[in-house]
C-alpha cells in the first residue's frame, strides 16, 4: 500500500470511529487499528528496501534500555491504555502503578531527551526487567527495534541517538504512522497531539471522566504536550 492510500485508509478510519466514539471500547478499537495500520506500513517501507541491507533485530526480553528513554505517544494511546489498566489491574495494584508514575514524572517533567538518558529514571511501566504492558504499549515503543543492544547501553546514558542501531525503515513507518493518526484526530476536534508518555500517564490516572472529557475536546493533556523536538 502506497503512503498516499495509507494516509486515505487513516482519514477514513478516524472519521468513521469518531462519528460514533460513544465509549472508551471503541477508542481501543481505533488505537488497535492504528497499530495494524503501522505494521502494514512498516512491511511496505522494508520492501522498498534491500532486504539484506535492513538489520535483524537485537532485543530481546529483559533488554529494557530503551525503558529509560523519552517515549513520545498521543492522549488516544493513553486514554485507551488507562482504561485497559483499570480494567485488568486490582486495586492495589493500580495504587502501586500511581504511586510509581508520580514519582517517575516528578523526576522527569520538563526533561529533554538526553538529559532523560542521564537521569536513569525507569518507565513505570518496567517491571523485572519486562514491559508489564506489552501487548498495549504505545506505538513509539514497538517501533524501536535496535540492531546492536551493546551500542544502545553505550549510547543511552548520554542520549545519543545517532550512536542508536535503530531499524530506520520501521521507525519511520510506525512514526509517520502516529503523525498522521495524530492530526486527523486534531481534524475531529480532539487532542491528538503528541504528548510525553509519563507526564500523560500521571495526567490519565488522576483525572476524573477521562475519556469524556478528552473525546468532548477538552485538553486535558495539554501539560504533557510536546511542542518542540524534545533534543
Amino acid at each position: 500500500m502506497k503512503q498516499s492510500a495509507t494516509a486515505s485508509a487513516i482519514t477514513l478510519l478516524v472519521e468513521e470511529r469518531f462519528a460514533c466514539l460513544d465509549s472508551v471500547e471503541d477508542l481501543a478499537e481505533l488505537v488497535e487499528s492504528m497499530r495494524e495500520v503501522a505494521r502494514l506500513e512498516a512491511t511496505e517501507q522494508e520492501k522498498r528496501h534491500n532486504p539484506l541491507a535492513i538489520a535483524q533485530p537485537d532485543c530481546t526480553k529483559g533488554c529494557s534500555t530503551c525503558c529509560y528513554t523519552l517515549v513520545e505517544t498521543m492522549p488516544a494511546e493513553v486514554v485507551a491504555l488507562v482504561a485497559w489498566l483499570e480494567q485488568t489491574l486490582a486495586t492495589e495494584d493500580l495504587d502501586r502503578l500511581r504511586r510509581r508514575v508520580e514519582s517517575a514524572d516528578r523526576t522527569t517533567r520538563g526533561l529533554t531527551e538526553r538529559q532523560r538518558g542521564g537521569a536513569g529514571v525507569a518507565c513505570p511501566m518496567l517491571v523485572d526487567d519486562a514491559c508489564s504492558i506489552y501487548a498495549e504499549r504505545p506505538l513509539d515503543c514497538e517501533a524501536y527495534q535496535s540492531s546492536d543492544v551493546r551500542a544502545c547501553e553505550a549510547a543511552i546514558p548520554n542520549y545519543d541517538f545517532d550512536e542508536i542501531p535503530v531499524i530506520q525503515p520501521r521507525y519511520n513507518a510506525y512514526e509517520w504512522v502516529r503523525v498522521r493518526f495524530g492530526a486527523e484526530i486534531e481534524r475531529a476536534g480532539v487532542d491528538g497531539q503528541t504528548v510525553e508518555f509519563i507526564a500523560a500517564l500521571q495526567i490519565a490516572l488522576t483525572t476524573e471522566n477521562l475519556f469524556d472529557r478528552w473525546s468532548a475536546g477538552e485538553r486535558v493533556f495539554a501539560p504533557a504536550h510536546i511542542t518542540s523536538p524534545p533534543h
